[in-house]
């Protein structure tokens, strides 16, 4: 058993490299002047070349403690089994349509690739929405803020690098973030998934009124920054109509009503005539603002802005619960363009609308940042048709479980800590229910119905005692380690093979377009034989032959009875655990 190396030291900061960065241009005439523009910068920080390994608490579902490691270390590549809890309804049919895992999301997204990869383009998933964590600063405050804000960019590359695996080719992921970090991710976002890839950059008015507010600046918006997986497969829907109270849209994009409602209570007519007059109403009936006393006033605006705005179609007529007409001018933010998708999201739902609908389904305040359902509806219905699958590897409050499962997709959400059991598991059994009434479920008329499955993370194929000693995971099965230590190092299992003292398991990868087999024996700690004879080997290697492989990787924990020159070339004999154990460190 192998102990931690010593911890190690951080070299280096945060910068921006780019082409050429040590040079200067001369701009010339147009023709003379050739550049290479699709070149990305690219960031660096501490420790770029590493993950990081983190302690989690469980039942605050947050990192406590993080090292730095090597890319191949196991715990941050090991592949886990997902284990089935609990089905909602109890009865109910296969496959499922929603698929909730608690675990370490870095964990579950490696467990989801060796799912996904073998399945069909169709059977993958066709859009992610993530909300991670903004920076590190709480919860890791015993850093600096260099080294926290490289601990940020380091999680968000490895667990970025793993849900581009997941996307289908003609699928997409949308990141949400603040004004802090959203240049660093967007320089991130390039390098994963190709600058080329970049869709857009959505701008969402989070919070009514001020905001967070830097000195006498407020922040009340976000972004959600878009990317492809491939973008020449690209192909959004059209957004007919914002469902969302007081936000709309015609032919010429999203608008605003404002009421044109009375004006001066005490302006007479014959002192403000242009601004005493009639409108007509769909049904051919004349409409006046009313004044407190019911008497005819005036309007806000004069009869030849009025009339501007009823040429250019800025006019509504909405009937009141009075069955009266009320007239509302169309107010627009800036250009917005009808097109596949609408880079300003402004008034689609905002922070506090959805704190108002968590506290409809648990009567208080029970997480701290949710998302609206109608801003995840925009993006979920532009990017996705019913039936595909939405993935949230940062699931918090399972706004986006919600809005997928009442629009009729399928969804994968993870979350660690006992909110996933506390939080997301009672808000989508409402949903299935039929007893979830918020967000967008009037909308979209939700009733109920659907289902959805919860899983555990499953356990390490290692432990680690107090003192840095590190083990197989005996607790799990002989035939469980095997799998998961292939699947670990991109093994696909091919067979689980059983003579009568001797069970293997292997797998089989390409690299280089050629085959290289995976054989795994592992003796458990009660097994009275720790060693293979000469014909039990050679057994084995007909077994790994018959693949007519290029290379074959035995990993085992057992002596072999071989002489060392016995060996074939295109053979190596791994010892575990001590050769996978080797470069663990703090």
């Amino acid at each position: 058993m192998v102990g931690f190396m010593a911890k190690k030291t951080y070299k280096g900061s945060l910068t921006l490299e780019w082409k050429n960065k040590n040079k200067s241009i001369i701009l010339q005439d147009e023709d003379s002047n050739t550049r290479d523009t699709d070149v990305p910068a690219r960031l660096h920080w501490i420790n770029e070349e590493e993950s990081l390994y983190y302690e989690i608490d469980e039942e605050k579902g947050k990192g406590v403690k993080a090292f730095w490691v090597s890319q191949n270390d196991i715990r941050v590549k090991e592949v886990r089994p997902l284990i089935f809890q609990k089905s909602f309804p109890a009865k109910c049919s296969v496959p499922y349509d929603g698929m909730l895992i608690k675990g370490d999301n870095l964990l579950a997204l490696n467990s989801l690739v060796k799912m996904f990869e073998n399945k069909p383009e169709e059977e993958k998933v066709k859009c992610i929405y993530i909300d991670p964590p903004y920076n590190t600063g709480s919860a890791f405050e015993h850093y600096d803020d260099n080294l926290a804000h490289s601990e940020w960019l380091t999680m968000m590359r490895d667990r970025l690098v793993l849900m581009r695996k997941l996307l289908r080719e003609d699928g997409s992921i949308f990141v949400q973030i603040d004004d802090k970090e959203q240049a660093y991710l967007k320089v991130l976002l390039d390098e994963v998934f190709g600058r080329q890839n970049f869709i857009c950059t959505f701008i969402w008015e989070a919070r009514s009124g001020q905001g967070n507010t830097v000195g006498h600046i407020a922040e009340s918006h976000e972004y959600i920054i878009a990317f492809a997986r491939n973008k020449s497969f690209l192909n959004y829907n059209k957004i007919q109509k914002i469902s969302e109270e007081g936000n709309y849209s015609d032919e010429k994009g999203t608008y605003k009503r404002e009421q044109l409602r009375q004006w001066g209570q005490g302006d007479k007519r014959e002192d403000r005539p242009s601004m005493f007059f009639e409108l007509i109403a769909p049904d051919g009936k004349k409409v006046f603002p009313k004044r407190k006393d019911g008497t005819e006033g005036r309007w806000r605006v004069g009869k030849e802005k009025i009339q501007e705005l009823v040429k250019n179609n800025d006019i509504e007529f909405v009937k009141d619960e009075n069955n009266q007409w009320q007239v509302y001018k169309k107010i627009r933010s800036g250009k917005i363009s009808y097109s596949a998708y609408t880079t300003l999201l402004l008034g689609i739902g905002t922070a506090s609308n959805a704190t108002i609908d968590l506290k409809k389904i648990f009567t208080e305040k029970v997480f701290a940042t949710p998302k609206p359902e109608a801003l995840i509806q925009h993006l979920i219905t532009i990017s996705t048709e019913e039936e595909e699958i939405i993935l949230d590897c940062f699931a918090g409050s399972g706004a986006t479980l919600a809005t997928a499962h009442k629009l009729n997709r399928k969804w994968i959400g993870i979350e660690i800590g006992n909110h996933a059991d506390n939080i997301i598991i009672p808000r989508l059994k409402k949903v299935v229910n039929g007893d979830d009434d918020s967000g967008i479920s009037k909308a979209v008329d939700w009733k109920g119905g659907g289902n959805f499955a919860y899983y555990h993370l499953g356990p390490s194929i290692i432990t680690i005692n107090k003192k840095g000693e590190a083990d197989f995971n005996w607790k799990l099965s002989k035939e469980d380690l095997e799998k998961n230590l292939l699947l670990t190092y991109d093994f696909q299992i091919e067979e689980t093979k059983q003579t009568k003292k001797l069970q293997v398991t292997i797998g089989y990868k390409e690299v280089n377009q050629k085959i290289v087999v995976g054989v795994c024996m592992l003796s458990m700690p009660d097994d009275e034989r720790d060693f293979l004879n000469y014909m039990e080997f050679q057994s084995i290697l007909q077994t790994a032959k018959d693949k007519n492989p290029a290379f074959i990787s035995v990993y085992t924990n057992k002596g072999i009875e071989i002489s060392e020159n016995e060996i074939p070339e295109n053979m190596e004999i791994i010892k575990v655990p001590s050769s996978i154990f080797q470069e663990l460190e703090e």
